[in-house]
């Protein structure tokens, strides 16, 4: 260490003005802060390092901290007291000023009582003071009343004088007008009695005058009557006459009317006004009956059922009336799941996220509503064979679990949507683009064959079964031994396929002609053709519709809509836009009586299924006639060939490749319904004979 007088440790804390707890931290932590080192090395010569004056700094440290912590200590002590005075000085001025405070609050309580107590003194001054003014007054009041009462009197008195003398004077009035009036009255009685009676004999002279003038006129108006009745007769002769003419003389195809125009017809089953009855009745049906009736079944429904067997339906399982007696399949809510002790309650399901969730998960709640939409437009629009396409659309869908389920649905499908909602709505349009004959003749003729083809015996297949065991030419016993009957149904679809795909090309001809009905034999009005000149190609559509029944309708549940069509411009000559919707109507009608057998001797009626489509088709069939008149028969008959290619095409496809491997493209083995004893035993006798 450098000679000379060491640097002052407490010298550098006061030239830097340190306070007594800066001094005792530098002190006890032994860390010289650079500002004291810099102070205290102004205070030696430069011969002092800046760690020499930092080692006699430290050193000081030891020999300062006792004296520092005792003047801590000390000036802690001194502060203890002066805040122990200075709590007792606060806690006389606080005494000081409670008793300031009720001293002041004692002074205000009695000028508070010196304050009521007058109060109460003047309001007991103002009080006597009113009872006074108020006798004061009671006394005037009483004068004042007794006053007005004897006046009262005086004019009562002189209003009943008054009146008294104008009720003498109103009875002498009114005697003299009753006097004056019973003598105006007898005057006029026998005023209207004279001229009564010269009215009276007048028309006495009238009538009779009239009566004679009538004979005149009834005898020249028999006369005037037979002569026009005789030249009426002579011109429905003529015009009969004219008719007959006009019927023998032969028409060419390329005379008569613009069968591409969309509202004018010919020949039609009612007029102008009929046509305006019809639509009127159409549109109150369409939308004031048929949605409640809708509503009402859904309700009854509700009522019964719940929604179970909707919710069954939608998840593509079944659902039987005898599910109040076993368990049912309809689909049910999951268990719930275990709450672990202690966890919190889990949040409850909103109702619109279960309506979703079963909606993601099971499409036909959204399918069928949609293939009912698409049925109600375009079968509608153009009489193609719903059950060609609905059959295996349903069965791949699994809206049916078996056969008859399927065809009875399809059935009802064409009942509600064509021949309920389809023939409203085409009645809404134009009731005159029906054919009545065709729809009241050919409907029946169908019906029949149906009959028949599912009568046991009757049927088609039971046919070509005969035919194979009486048959004894060798050719046609190998084609009916290569031909499995097993697989009927498929033939007779691949069979409608390829009857599809002619008739597209004979509509696509049809396109460029005007019509598939100028392809043979068109009528001159469009419509069928009147008087006996038709009644062979009558017969034979009567036997086609019979046929179509028997072999395709009671077979595989479909055909009658577009072979009708076909009948009707090939045989009768009807114009476009009129056997479109006939057909439409006979094929919806046609299946009537399926769905009535099915219900009977089936006991199948899948209506929950159909009421889940009847929305779509509601919708879908109000837009078809008039998608229709947009655009019009030529239009009409270019999605038809579209369609016919489009389904003939699939259908024959797809029945090959399943024949292929020797299976029935749709599972649609659907026999006879019901049996006719006598008949069975004819059949079992002639086999008998055979063998």
């Amino acid at each position: 260490m450098p000679d000379g007088a060491p640097p002052s440790l407490e010298q550098a804390f006061g030239s830097l003005n340190y306070n007594l707890k800066q001094k005792v931290d530098v002190c006890a932590s032994k860390q010289i802060p650079y500002a004291v080192t810099t102070n205290a090395k102004g205070q030696v010569d430069s011969s002092w390092s800046d760690a020499d004056v930092e080692q006699a700094l430290m050193e000081q440290c030891d020999e300062m901290l006792p004296a520092l912590l005792d003047e801590q200590k000390n000036q802690k002590q001194e502060e203890a007291a002066k805040k122990k005075e200075e709590k007792e000085k606060k806690k006389e001025e606080e005494k000081k000023k409670r008793e300031e405070k009720a001293a002041a609050e004692k002074k205000r309580k009695e000028e508070a009582e010196k304050k009521r107590i007058a109060d109460k003194e003047k309001r007991e001054e103002a009080a006597a003071k009113k009872k006074e003014d108020d006798k004061k007054r009671e006394k005037e009041r009483q004068k004042k009343a007794a006053e007005d009462e004897k006046k009262r009197k005086a004019a009562a008195k002189e209003k009943k004088a008054a009146d008294k003398e104008k009720a003498k004077e109103k009875a002498k009035s009114d005697s003299e007008k009753r006097k004056q009036k019973a003598a105006d009255d007898k005057r006029r009685y026998e005023e209207n009695e004279r001229k009564k009676k010269e009215n009276d004999k007048k028309k006495k002279e009238q009538a009779k005058k009239r009566e004679a003038e009538r004979k005149v006129k009834d005898k020249e108006r028999k006369v005037k009557k037979a002569k026009e009745d005789e030249k009426k007769r002579e011109k429905r002769e003529e015009k009969k006459r004219k008719q007959q003419e006009e019927l023998e003389k032969e028409w060419s195809p390329e005379d008569g009317i613009d069968y591409w125009e969309k509202d004018y017809t010919e020949d039609t089953c009612c007029n102008e006004q009929g046509f305006q009855c019809c639509r009127s009745l159409a549109y109150v049906t369409y939308f004031l009956i048929f949605p409640p009736l809708f509503g009402l079944m859904v309700f009854i429904e509700y009522e019964l059922f719940g929604w179970a067997r909707f919710a069954a339906r939608f998840a593509g399982e079944g659902y039987n009336l005898t599910d109040f007696n076993q368990p049912s399949p309809a689909p049910m809510e999951g268990e719930a799941m275990p709450i672990r002790a202690g966890a919190p309650t889990p949040e409850p399901v909103a109702t619109s996220k279960m309506f979703f969730d079963f909606v993601e998960e099971n499409p036909l709640t959204w399918g069928l509503p949609m293939i009912g939409f698409m049925y109600g437009i375009f079968a509608n629009i153009v009489p193609m064979c719903p059950g060609v396409v609905l059959v295996p659309l349903f069965q791949e869908l699994g809206v049916s679990k078996h056969a008859h389920s399927t065809t009875a649905l399809v059935s009802a499908v064409q009942v509600v949507g064509s021949g309920v909602l389809g023939f409203t709505a085409w009645c809404g349009r134009d009731a005159r683009f029906f054919i009545c004959r065709a729809l009241f003749l050919l409907t029946p003729c169908a019906w029949v064959g149906y009959v028949i083809g599912v009568t046991n015996n009757l049927t088609f297949k039971d046919m070509l079964e005969a035919m194979n065991e009486d048959t004894d030419d060798p050719g046609v016993r190998a084609d009916l031994d290569k031909a499995s009957l097993d697989l009927l149904h498929t033939y007779l679809r691949m069979a409608l396929g390829v009857f599809m795909c002619v008739m597209a090309v004979v509509c696509f001809i049809g396109l460029f002609i005007g019509g598939v009905n100028r392809i043979c034999c068109p009528s001159k009005t469009g419509g069928s053709t009147p008087g006996c000149k038709s009644f062979c190609q009558w017969i034979i559509a009567m036997c086609c519709s019979f046929n179509t029944g028997w072999a395709f309708t009671a077979t595989i549940g479909s055909g009658m809509g577009m072979f009708t069509f076909f009948v009707l411009s090939l045989f009768l000559g009807v114009e476009t836009k009129r056997a479109m919707p006939t057909a439409i109507v006979i094929g919806g009608w046609t299946q009537i009586l399926p769905v009535f057998f099915n219900m009977v001797f089936r006991g199948e009626l899948p209506y929950i299924r159909l009421m889940t489509m009847i929305p779509g088709m509601w919708f879908g069939t109000v837009l078809a006639p008039w998608f229709s008149h947009c655009g019009g028969p030529q239009s009409d008959l270019a999605i038809y060939f579209m369609c016919l290619a489009a389904i003939g095409v699939s259908t024959v496809i797809y029945g090959a490749i399943k024949m292929d491997k020797m299976k029935e493209d749709v599972d649609l083995d659907v026999g006879p319904m019901y049996a006719i004893p006598a008949l069975d035993q004819f059949f079992a006798d002639d086999v008998k004979e055979r063998l």
